[in-house]
């Protein structure tokens, strides 16, 4: 008789985990940021703000660099310290924008504050992310860098087709992730309804749900924020194969601003 899988310690942090990407693309675009005009990427503190279950942290600490992660979901920044407790130089803690200075203002400055993924899109509004913002830039050095990437919810918006259903097997369980996607026109909010459908090895099946409220902001409004919050040269990408500045158009929205 097949033995089942063991029950998942960490249910959310793991479901996710099944379909999490490839932190390649994005580690070579902030070490090729950090180390623009140089041999390679100097050493650097950073900051990365949302960092979820930690994909970022381990290769971001491999070049070198003294790494903090601030999560503000209890499971996802537990499962994140778990996964680089035995990596030199990465440190997590429990937290979102909104509590930079309260978690890393002591550790500050720092040359670089990521936010990846679109965690700066949970902010939901205007004054949340002005105030924010004032936040990252408090802890980074003259010259530091604060790289946003957002939902380009206009692009969704405009070519709207649907999420894809995706599928993976981990251990036994096939999971099947379902998105939704609706809006909030109250408070300009897109939101994507998560359902994780696990199936288990014995056939039981249970779901998992998330909601992801993200606000529907644009460039215009974040560079007026960006500069009244004491970021100068402002630089747009709509890859993290890019290594250009470029127009915003339909591909992601990445905001690369330089604190003054």
């Amino acid at each position: 008789m097949e033995t089942p899988p063991p029950p998942l310690a960490q249910p959310a942090a793991t479901l996710y985990a099944a379909f999490d990407s490839d932190p390649a693309p994005v580690v070579g675009f902030l070490a090729w940021l950090v180390g623009a005009g140089g041999p390679g990427p100097a050493p650097a503190r950073a900051l990365d703000v949302g960092c979820g279950i930690g994909r970022l942290l381990t290769p971001l600490a491999a070049l070198g660099w003294q790494v903090v992660g601030l999560e503000p979901d209890a499971e996802y920044a537990a499962y994140a310290a778990a996964r680089a407790r035995s990596v030199a130089g990465v440190e997590v803690r429990t937290g979102a924008f909104t509590d930079v200075d309260a978690q890393v203002g002591a550790m500050a400055p720092f040359d670089l504050v990521a936010g990846i993924n679109g965690s700066f899109a949970y902010l939901p509004t205007p004054a949340s992310r002005a105030a924010a913002l004032a936040q990252c830039r408090r802890v980074l050095r003259p010259g530091g860098l604060l790289v946003l990437d957002l939902p380009n919810l206009l692009r969704i918006l405009f070519e709207y087709g649907g999420p894809a259903v995706q599928e993976r097997e981990v251990d036994g369980r096939v999971i099947r992730l379902e998105r939704r996607h609706r809006l909030d026109y109250t408070r300009a909010l897109f939101v994507t309804d998560e359902a994780y459908v696990v199936r288990e090895a014995t056939g039981a099946q249970w779901t998992s749900r998330r909601e992801h409220p993200y606000a529907i902001t644009t460039w215009p409004e974040l560079a007026h924020a960006l500069a009244a919050a004491g970021f100068g040269t402002l630089r747009t990408f709509t890859s993290f194969e890019a290594r250009a500045p470029e127009p915003l158009g339909p591909g992601r929205m990445l905001i690369v601003a330089e604190a003054s």
